[in-house]
């Protein structure tokens, strides 16, 4: 059984969280959040990032892929749950 696309069918599934008083834990790229996630928000369930929103450090602060999280975080409803530092580890010299 293939788990479901919830980009695509987000009302379906966040009805079942809402009842449940659960929030979605998403991990995708940060493009693909900058694309979704206002549509996701709309569906009225909290929204978790995980690995940091898979931020991009590296395509600045000003990159759309950036901003459109930060943006999403003045909500209430939207997190960035801070994991995977080792991703940013080629920038910090670890």
């Amino acid at each position: 059984m293939s788990s479901p696309d919830l980009f695509r069918d987000p009302p379906r599934w966040s009805l079942r969280l809402r009842e449940l008083g659960w929030h979605a834990e998403i991990w995708a790229s940060c493009d693909r959040l900058a694309q979704e996630a206002p549509r996701l928000l709309r569906a009225g369930i909290p929204l978790v990032f995980d690995h940091m929103g898979g931020l991009d450090v590296e395509r600045g602060l000003e990159d759309r892929s950036f901003v459109a999280p930060l943006r999403l975080l003045e909500s209430g409803r939207v997190w960035i749950k801070l994991s995977a530092p080792a991703q940013f580890a080629p920038l910090s010299g670890l």
